[in-house]
């Protein structure tokens, strides 16, 4: 232990090289967020890069740009009400919240009825789009269902028809770009000790560079507040709701004026746009409800992957289903799965 180094020296490694965070990580396998992405990056690492591999950020704010998928869900702003809606062609007026279709457009509503729009939309206010409709079909006896023209239903586009030399044709952001924004959280953890109480036990962690073992030791306060930090950083990083408003205005400050920013945690970035299962017991039929809104989402119906982050009684509940599901029970006469290599 003569080349053992104190944990003032681990700081400094840390601040000049933020990969080794990543060993830090491993020492709190209970904190899920560190590990999937600290610790995960440290495995990677590629040590021969130069000291300019990682780029310091100088603002609070960051911002991303995400590909939107091909399905692209617009909502109606506006209820519908009446009977015989859109009989025998008859002209219906419908408000969405964005101006997504054009003329000669046809969309769908959500049962599966198809209309088109016969006129250019008009912009009414904010989120508000006027669309002048017509009930796409040859039958002049149906009339449009109000249940799916209701505030809140969402409608898809599905095609445009237009006549022989028309004039102008729209293009479909099928892949529009959006950006988003986060703001970065500040974590602070400190300890007040005495000098009897710096005599204390010792911890060390070892870390291993080009084959040599190095030795780092910190007291038991000073792995206090390592543990504060950690918990702190992974419970924000998971949970934290941000405090900015949408011109990037924090509305939180202390006595002395200064701002507390607080970035928005993966959990309520995920909640913001994701689709919600509320269910009393799991089981194999809401899975299957899971995967379709999934695959409603995807490019493609087939061929996806898809990545699930759960906790201990969620993966406790999914592996009771799948120990109980056909598709992972092994047939007691052997004949209801087909054995390529056996051809039997």
């Amino acid at each position: 232990m003569g080349e053992s180094r104190t944990v003032q020296n681990f700081n400094e490694v840390l601040g000049d090289k933020p990969h080794k965070l990543g060993l830090v990580a491993t020492l709190y396998p209970e904190l899920a967020l560190p590990i999937l992405t600290d610790a995960l990056k440290n495995v990677f690492f590629n040590e021969s890069k130069k000291g300019d591999s990682f780029t310091p950020v100088n603002a609070m704010a960051i911002e991303w740009d995400i590909d939107v998928n091909y399905i692209h869900k617009v909502y109606i702003s506006k209820s519908v009400s009446g009977s015989n809606i859109g009989l025998g062609k008859g002209v219906v007026t419908i408000y969405m919240d964005q101006k997504y279709y054009a003329k000669n457009d046809t969309f769908t509503l959500e049962n599966k009825q198809q209309l088109m729009v016969i006129a250019p939309p008009v912009m009414m206010g904010p989120k508000n789009w006027m669309h002048q409709c017509i009930l796409v079909g040859n039958d002049l006896t149906k009339s449009i269902n109000t249940t799916y023209l209701a505030k809140g239903r969402y409608t898809r586009y599905r095609s445009n028809y237009h006549p022989e030399f028309s004039e102008r044709g729209y293009t479909k952001y099928l892949s529009n770009t959006e950006r988003h924004r986060n703001h970065i959280s500040r974590h602070r953890a400190s300890e007040e000790y005495s000098s009897d109480y710096k005599i204390r036990e010792k911890v060390y962690l070892q870390s291993t560079k080009k084959g040599k073992p190095e030795y780092y030791k910190m007291h038991r306060y000073e792995k206090d507040c390592l543990d504060t930090f950690m918990t702190a950083r992974n419970n924000s990083c998971l949970f934290s709701e941000t405090n900015f408003d949408i011109n990037g205005k924090c509305l939180d400050q202390d006595e002395k004026g200064r701002d507390i920013p607080m970035g928005d945690g993966i959990i309520p970035q995920i909640e913001r746009y994701c689709d919600k299962f509320l269910y009393s017991q799991l089981s194999s039929a809401v899975l299957d409800d899971i995967l379709l809104a999934l695959v409603e989402k995807s490019d493609r119906p087939t061929g996806n992957i898809y990545a699930a982050v759960v906790n201990e009684r969620l993966y406790s509940q999914f592996g009771q289903i799948m120990k109980a599901d056909y598709r992972f029970a092994s047939p007691n006469d052997a004949t209801f799965l087909y054995s390529k290599a056996k051809k039997s």
